[in-house]
């Protein structure tokens, strides 16, 4: 079984987040994930599949992917992203 969660919060109205924390937040919430992601899949679930093992991804959320909340606008977004993004890949996988 594999668990991922990670994040960067950014407790601040989005007009406050400079250039530099917008990608950051990005880069950790979103970019990092889906690497992290796809290495694990294609170097443990297909292999475990494979020799017919059972095999578990599940990824960690939060309540704010559904109900977004003023001054954490990125990480709500970021969260959304995680959650259809890992919907979505349970179809493929």
């Amino acid at each position: 079984m594999i668990i991922l969660t990670e994040s960067i919060i950014l407790s601040k109205t989005f007009d406050e987040t400079s250039s530099h924390e917008i990608k950051e937040s990005l880069d950790s919430n979103i970019y990092s994930f889906g690497m992290f992601s796809k290495l694990l899949i294609k170097n443990t679930l297909y292999k475990r599949a494979y020799e017919r093992k059972r095999s578990a991804f599940i990824t960690v959320s939060d309540i704010l992917s559904k109900r977004p909340q003023p001054s954490l606008t990125l990480y709500s977004a970021t969260k959304s992203f995680l959650l259809f993004f890992s919907i979505a890949l349970g179809y493929e996988i």
